[in-house]
């Protein structure tokens, strides 16, 4: 049977798709400058569409260690600014 998009876009059914995220994260319609590293596009931090940022997949087919990861980057994150301080070089911001 014919399927549709997280965006609406209609897919009759025998089409063969190919998801590639490394395209998805470097597409200019979605993300402005997406080769540039800027940090301040997550700040303040608001979680984008799990369609548009699939770093753990969406839909049913989700990561089952997504929740594990995120918490072990909490812990991480949590030893390192209590072992050392952060600033930004000159320039920097």
């Amino acid at each position: 049977e014919d399927d549709e998009l997280p965006d609406g876009t209609k897919i009759p059914k025998g089409t063969h798709l190919n998801f590639v995220p490394y395209s998805q994260g470097r597409d200019p319609l979605l993300w402005k400058d997406p080769e540039k590293v800027d940090l301040s596009r997550w700040i303040p931090f608001k979680s984008p569409p799990p369609h548009e940022f699939p770093v753990f997949q969406a839909g049913p087919r989700i990561c089952l260690g997504m929740d594990m990861a995120i918490y072990e980057a909490k812990i991480c994150a949590a030893s390192l600014l209590r072992e050392y301080s952060f600033a930004l070089a000159p320039g920097e911001a």
